[in-house]
Parts: structure tokens; C-alpha cells; sequence
């Protein structure tokens, strides 16, 4: 998961965050007290994101033996995901379909942090509630799949 965090923070928060700071150098102190909450959702965003996406790719990984197949599982399980609420909730005439779409959940969540609103089919309530069970779903999976195990010599 190390490997996975340092990788994805390389391409999401570290350069929203050094964008930050050269706008912050420009700008000066009055710049950066208003918009201090800024930095905070540039990091805060991501970092949600990386999480659940490592533990996914970690619990899929966990359970299906092939690197390709989980691979596949861990694409699928966006697209079809999607695909899956769109259908849901084109069939049944709600907005709770998109609770199994995760990227429409954590960009209810980036909504909420950066301070815009959306047309969005989720509250955010929601989506902290989808984030926090299937990060916990994730960690019981990997729970059950790995054994820690002691070697004598």
C-alpha cells in the first residue's frame, strides 16, 4: 500500500499542492489566509481516493490469483459499477443507484471539500457512509484472505 500511496500522491496532491504554494507566493498573506481551506482540500481529496483505491486493488488482488484477472476486476469494477447505477437508477426511477458508482461518490465528496455544489444523485452524508463501508469491507476481505504468519529459525 506504501508503494501504491507514494505513486498516486506523486500524480495528485503534491502538484495541486505546489500549485498552492507558488499562487500563495504570489499572491501574498492575504491571499492565503481566505483560501487556507484550499490546501486543505488538495490534500484531503486525494487522499481519500488513494485510500480507498489501494485498499480495493489490495482486497481484489488478495482474493484473485491471476495479476491480469485482477486487474480486470479492479477496471470492471468502475465501469460496470456506473454502468450498474446508471441502470438502476434509470430502471427505477431513484437516485440511490449511484451508491455502488464510486467515482460519482467521491466526487460528491470532492464537492464538499471544494466548495461547490452539484447536480448530484448523493448527499454527502451518503457518500462518507459508501466511503467508510467499503474501506471497511475492503480491510475485513484482506483480513480474511491474510494470515500473518511467524518464522522460526
Amino acid at each position: 500500500m506504501t508503494v501504491l500511496f507514494v505513486l498516486l500522491s506523486l500524480i495528485t496532491w503534491v502538484p495541486g499542492l505546489l500549485l498552492y504554494a507558488i499562487q500563495a507566493s504570489c499572491a501574498g498573506w492575504t491571499w492565503i489566509k481566505p483560501n487556507l481551506w484550499l490546501a486543505r482540500s488538495i490534500v484531503l481529496g486525494p487522499l481519500i481516493w488513494i485510500v480507498l483505491l489501494s485498499l480495493v486493488a489490495l482486497a481484489l488482488s488478495a482474493w484473485v490469483k491471476w495479476r491480469i484477472a485482477a486487474g480486470a476486476c479492479i477496471l470492471g469494477l468502475h465501469f460496470v459499477g456506473a454502468g450498474f447505477a446508471q441502470a438502476i437508477n434509470a430502471i427505477l426511477r431513484t437516485r440511490n443507484g449511484s451508491l455502488i458508482n464510486l467515482s460519482a461518490v467521491i466526487h460528491t465528496i470532492w464537492g464538499f471539500l471544494f466548495h461547490y455544489s452539484l447536480s448530484a444523485d448523493l448527499s454527502v452524508t451518503q457518500a462518507w457512509i459508501v466511503v467508510g463501508v467499503t474501506g471497511a469491507l475492503c480491510l475485513w476481505l484482506l483480513a480474511r484472505r491474510i494470515r500473518g504468519f511467524e518464522v522460526i529459525k
